[in-house]
């Protein structure tokens, strides 16, 4: 068993994953696997000589019902104890991997806690977005590609909820952490994040979102 997955869903292409590869691949070694989830069963040529670049890389090709559907696929394929999400276009910073093992170790040695979170760089913003995993009930703010959390844990409440099309990342780790409240939070920012998905172009659809999560999971009614 591996100690982590890094799991990219691909969407309508997959032009970005090239992009990303180039920060991935000097970084993948023993206990690590990177899941690219291809939504077609016939990938490309492309995508086909990259995953055989490297024994770390595992390609799930296989018909799925979008972004979230994807992810809950790769799931069922990931054989890390822990998994990260990291999107098509964005990149693990330098030593990204390291820093996520070496927490993974002190985690699994010392604190036994539920789940780990880390810094990301937002590209657009030009700033660090730091986790406070304490106060998911307000908002979210755990950054997906930051978060850390056991892949068997998440399979065992269901995954990600199909129900919502932007706020599922938010609400599954949510109910994660609703049910497992203990929190490791690193240091090292992990992730250089592209941003413009879809919680920022469809910011409406995604605000009334998160307000249904915080009713639903917290009770928090927002008025």
């Amino acid at each position: 068993m591996n100690k982590l997955s890094i799991i990219t869903a691909l969407l309508d292409s997959d032009e970005q994953i090239f992009g990303t590869a180039g920060s991935v691949l000097p970084q993948l070694q023993d206990g690590v696997e990177w899941l690219i989830k291809n939504s077609s069963t016939n990938p490309s040529a492309e995508l086909q000589r990259l995953v055989d670049s490297n024994k770390h890389i595992k390609l799930v090709a296989q018909v799925d019902g979008g972004l979230y559907d994807g992810l809950n696929q790769a799931l069922d394929h990931a054989t890390g104890v822990y998994f990260q999400v990291l999107g098509a276009g964005d990149h693990l910073a330098d030593a990204a991997v390291d820093h996520m093992l070496a927490a993974i170790d002190e985690n699994d040695n010392k604190f036994k806690m539920d789940s780990i979170y880390f810094p990301v760089y937002h590209l657009g913003y030009q700033r660090l977005l730091k986790p406070v995993p304490t106060q998911i009930h307000e908002a979210m703010n755990c950054p997906h590609p930051g978060a850390l959390l056991k892949v068997e844990l998440c399979k065992s409440i269901g995954g990600f909820n199909l129900g919502y099309r932007i706020a599922s990342d938010y609400e599954l780790i949510a109910r994660y952490l609703k049910k497992w409240t203990g929190v490791m939070v690193g240091e090292h920012a992990v992730v250089n994040f592209a941003g413009g998905g879809m919680s920022e172009t469809r910011g409406y659809e995604c605000m009334l979102e998160t307000e249904l999560v915080k009713v639903r999971i917290f009770g928090k009614h927002p008025y």
